[in-house]
């Protein structure tokens, strides 16, 4: 193989493994005293990014047609909507009886319902504004009375939402109807994150989140309901938007058939009730046999189980292992090509859909040793086998070669 011939293949298998790594391995995060921290985590990456939670009071989705608002309730911020007037009552609040007022909170299923959404009643209601089909607009209908993290009350109202501008704009002030303020911010900065952040205290946004893509699940404290009734906060794991995942409990940790349930992108798959404090040591344990599987921001499939979780810190050690690894490959731009099984273990197949005659196949192991090399005649539309029965266990890169064109996949390999 000619010197440059080698270095693009290099530069090939760089890209391909960049992000997958070894196929199983122990890790560990930790959450900081009193879990103050949120950890956003990659699963081919690790560790992303590690942020304090208690800087923000609410957030506002970026996407352009989103109306969704959380609150930080993890960190204490608390939200009731005004059950005694519309808008036209903001000069005339009356908190009496405020906390038998019921409570807004955040939806554990869905990153597009947040606390300011709790009320809605469908389209075009969404929960404090009211859609225009024809501005596409959203005009807040609703007042709010928050308590921030600074433990103050403000009331606030969301006064509009010019869609196409991605520009929000919110009011707020003391409860005497003293300090009143009014915000206009635009989100269009920020359309890289999931959401942007707004801090009463520094009163300012906050960008404290990393890139939407980079990133599967974030360790965070957030309102649930339990099991017994009633909601309360817990420290757990919810998954990015499009992020999927299921659970299988009571199996064997080496179970790996990931398909025996649908996986569903609820944030809260993972959720926080793979551990139980055991109350004669008031430590955390770790629920015995239960494993999940979940789909990536790159639509690779990944086992996670818990080996432990230490009270107050958070710190959390956990099992990781590429089960499956997508046959979409974004690196290369190509005809279609279809690999499957993937996993194999003896054979696998390979169909190229718009190829015909002589191709070179190579499947290189992680160190870019090459494991097996040949020559497969190819038929557009018709798959041709190739053995596979003599490789380990492992993740390998499999790169076709067809006249001037050249293709990879990841191939997993199961024994």
């Amino acid at each position: 193989m000619n010197r440059k011939l080698h270095l693009t293949i290099a530069g090939i298998f760089l890209l391909a493994f960049s992000t997958v790594g070894l196929s199983q391995e122990t890790d560990s995060i930790t959450m900081g005293g009193s879990y103050a921290n949120d950890i956003f985590y990659s699963f081919e990456n690790g560790e992303v990014k590690s942020e304090a939670r208690a800087n923000w009071d609410i957030a506002f989705n970026t996407t352009i047609f989103s109306s969704s608002i959380i609150i930080n309730e993890g960190s204490g911020a608390e939200l009731w909507a005004y059950p005694n007037g519309d808008t036209t009552a903001w000069n005339n609040i009356d908190t009496a009886g405020l906390h038998t007022w019921p409570s807004l909170y955040n939806s554990e299923e869905s990153w597009e319902e947040g606390a300011f959404n709790a009320n809605a009643s469908g389209h075009p209601d969404y929960g404090w504004g009211i859609y225009n089909p024809i501005t596409h607009n959203l005009t807040g209908d609703s007042l709010f009375i928050i308590k921030l993290l600074s433990g103050e009350y403000k009331k606030l109202w969301i006064v509009k939402k010019y869609s196409g501008l991605n520009i929000y704009v919110f009011r707020f002030g003391n409860l005497d109807n003293s300090a009143e303020v009014e915000k206009e911010y635009d989100l269009m900065p920020y359309m890289g994150k999931n959401f942007i952040y707004y801090s009463f205290a520094d009163d300012a946004l906050i960008d404290r989140e990393p890139a939407k893509e980079t990133w599967d699940i974030l360790w965070t404290k957030y309102v649930a309901v339990q099991p017994q009734g009633g909601v309360y906060p817990v420290t757990g794991i919810l998954s990015n938007i499009n992020v999927a995942s299921n659970e299988f409990h009571p199996v064997p940790l080496d179970y790996t058939d990931w398909l025996a349930a649908p996986l569903d992108s609820i944030k809260s798959g993972i959720g926080f009730d793979w551990k139980k404090i055991n109350m004669t040591t008031f430590q955390y344990e770790i629920v015995d046999s239960m494993v999940f599987f979940v789909k990536d921001v790159n639509a690779n499939i990944f086992k996670l189980y818990f080996h432990s979780f230490e009270i107050g810190t958070g710190k959390t050690v956990f099992e990781k292992e590429v089960i499956s690894v997508s046959d979409v490959d974004k690196n290369f731009a190509a005809a279609e090509l279809e690999v499957f099984p993937n996993p194999a273990s003896e054979v696998v197949n390979i169909r190229l859909q718009d190829t015909e005659g002589k191709s070179q196949i190579r499947i290189y192991d992680i160190t870019g040793k090459i494991m097996i090399s040949q020559t497969i005649n190819t038929t557009a539309g018709q798959s041709v086998t190739v053995n596979v029965d003599e490789l380990k266990q492992g993740l390998y890169l499999m790169i076709i070669e067809t006249g001037n064109t050249k293709q990879s996949r990841k191939l997993m390999i199961r024994n």
